[in-house]
């Protein structure tokens, strides 16, 4: 019976050491081609800003063909416009290529993950305008100015301690025979070669690595957070929090008051009339009497009804008792055209976060019931982590005016008390998608 050995891999100790080595010169290279790729970009704005300091400084009489060619015909008036439009529009547009460059480069070659400036809203002309204004941290000429300076410095020192370790280990590894007749490079002049070369070889990873440390600093420095800038935009958002609370408590308080006083005011008054008149015919007309008492009775039920719907609309009992399924599956069952529930919210958020998710929806297909028409809806909550998603789309008519003063203006101020957003997609003919997104956290 012959049996066929089985070959099994093993890692020895020169594996490992090949191995490390090998990731350790793969990192130098990439650090290496990091640094120098970062003095590129970093020079490209100042390449437009020496292309300007030309046509700055060109003089008409110059030798020569002069830049870009006859450029020193060119009347005064030509050449100022030419530098105005060079300072406006070519600074500002270089700076913001070299950051997004720059944004790259930190992403795929060092792992940073930066804070780029916001891009300006508004067309070409006046984006150009806000950018030639830049005054984030640094700013766009500090950036480029003490980018291209620091750049300089780290790009040259990792070149030079490259090419100075590859010409070290180049003669080192020469034979005898290609300097033999040199007197430059005898035997003793080698000889004490070997031990810079041998220690520069070795310290030249972790110099291209200390390079590129102070490369991921510059980086930080010139495009990490503003922290004192991001305090100010926490302040604002907590001034709008708290300001978005009062308009929706005051909205609120309205709204409360419009339905009592349209609604369950007017059924009670209705309701003390009747019973005056009940009293004055109990012993005149028995017939018209049961129908004064019936019509009482109705108001009753009527009023009852819409008092039970004011105090569901503050914070429906299903809701606390049961959560957001049942509370939303009541809602569901009393719309007038299906609507299919999905909910998953373990495990289960704040009660505010709750009453808050419960009037999206509520609003969404009151909204849809009265403005869209639609054939059916759908409503889906999941909770993703930190965040409550709810989203309710049906297939309306769509066009949602979300304008002020509409139901979903109040209910994007409510989205925003509790610091979440909102955000309604409805084209018209195409249906409409309500998305709130709520921290549980």
């Amino acid at each position: 019976m012959t049996t066929t050995p089985q070959l099994q891999a093993s890692t020895t100790p020169d594996d490992g050491v090949r191995l490390s080595l090998r990731a350790r010169l793969e990192r130098m290279v990439t650090e290496l081609i990091s640094v120098i790729m970062g003095w590129a970009v970093w020079m490209l704005p100042m390449a437009a800003f020496l292309l300007l300091w030309r046509f700055l400084t060109f003089s008409p009489g110059a030798a020569g063909p002069g830049f870009l060619g006859g450029i020193d015909s060119w009347p005064l008036a030509a050449r100022l416009a030419a530098v105005c439009v060079t300072t406006v529009v070519v600074l500002p547009a270089a700076a913001r290529i070299a950051d997004q460059l720059q944004f790259s480069r930190a992403t795929h070659l060092l792992g940073e993950t930066l804070n780029p400036p916001p891009t300006p809203e508004g067309k070409p002309w006046w984006r150009c305008l806000v950018l030639a204004k830049d005054r984030t941290k640094p700013g766009m000429l500090g950036r480029s100015l003490g980018g291209a300076l620091a750049s300089s410095l780290l790009a040259a020192g990792a070149v030079l301690c490259t090419v100075t370790a590859a010409v070290l280990l180049m003669l080192l590894l020469t034979s005898d025979a290609a300097f033999r007749n040199s007197t430059l490079f005898d035997s003793s002049t080698r000889l004490l070669l070997t031990v810079p070369a041998v220690a520069t070889l070795i310290a030249s990873p972790w110099i291209i690595h200390g390079l590129s440390e102070l490369d991921r600093r510059l980086l930080r420095t010139f495009y990490g957070t503003d922290e004192a800038a991001q305090l100010q935009a926490r302040i604002r958002q907590a001034d709008q929090a708290r300001s978005d609370a009062v308009d929706t408590a005051d909205a609120e308080r309205r709204r409360i008051e419009r339905d009592l006083h349209d609604g369950a005011q007017q059924r009670l008054t209705a309701l003390a009339v009747d019973l005056g008149l009940s009293r004055r015919m109990h012993a005149q007309d028995p017939e018209e009497l049961r129908e004064t008492l019936v019509r009482a009775q109705g108001e009753v039920t009527s009023a009852l009804q819409e008092i039970r719907d004011l105090v569901r609309g503050l914070h429906p009992a299903v809701l606390e008792d049961r959560g957001l399924d049942a509370a939303v599956s009541a809602l569901a069952d009393r719309a007038p055209f299906p609507v299919t529930v999905h909910i998953d919210v373990d495990p289960r958020p704040a009660v505010s976060i709750e009453a808050v998710a419960y009037f999206v929806v509520a609003e969404a297909l009151n909204n849809a019931m009265r403005h869209a028409g639609p054939r059916r809806a759908e409503v889906t909550i999941l909770r993703d982590g930190g965040e409550l998603r709810v989203t309710v789309g049906d297939d309306g008519v769509g066009g949602a005016d979300t304008g002020a003063g509409t139901g979903l203006s109040g209910l994007r101020r409510r989205v925003n008390a509790v610091n979440g957003w909102l955000e309604i997609h409805s084209p018209d003919g195409g249906g409409t998608t309500v998305t709130a997104v709520l921290p549980c956290e």
